[in-house]
């Protein structure tokens, strides 16, 4: 028997007697609730026959307001021992319910004007699909209007705005 017969045997014991991967892509952000679930704060991806949407996190996880990726990838490996866990995104912010925007966000006199330095909502939507986050005005704009907006996570793009306080992603 040739050693590459062997890989298979040595991977699925790696990965122990659960095996295989799941892909966890990461909300931006969800309102509190009392009872919140992992199949709530993200999409789920296996072809494993686990369910791990239903799996409670605690609340003092989300205490300071972010569920961390590291908190979701912890609360799986503590259940599934051996499963593989990708995770796309950094956290979750968990907004509190009637929770009031800032000064900052509620600073527009027109409700389709965006002003430089405000805080909007990125949308991009492809093929079907609709991902969301969050990022800052970089010029000030009315409905109609693109603009270059900062995302949370530091990259610079170029949306239209469609609405209060939402950039559309240009392609």
């Amino acid at each position: 028997m040739r050693w590459w017969h062997l890989v298979p045997f040595v991977i699925n014991s790696a990965f122990g007697a659960m095996g295989g991967e799941v892909r966890i892509y990461l909300n931006s952000e969800i309102t509190a609730a009392p009872i919140i679930r992992i199949g709530e704060i993200a999409i789920i991806e296996t072809n494993e026959k686990i369910d791990i949407s239903n799996i409670v996190i605690p609340p003092e996880t989300f205490a300071d307001g972010y569920i961390e990726s590291g908190e979701v990838r912890e609360l799986i490996s503590s259940r599934y021992d051996g499963l593989f866990v990708r995770i796309v995104g950094h956290a979750v912010r968990v907004k509190s319910i009637g929770e009031r925007k800032s000064d900052s966000e509620m600073s527009t006199i027109n409700d389709d004007e965006i002003k430089n330095g405000e805080r909007v909502e990125v949308v991009l939507q492809k093929k079907g699909i609709t991902v969301k986050t969050f990022g800052t005005a970089l010029n000030d704009g009315k409905k109609g209007d693109s603009i270059f907006v900062k995302t949370d996570q530091s990259k610079r793009i170029f949306g239209k705005i469609v609405g209060r306080g939402t950039i559309e992603v240009l392609p």
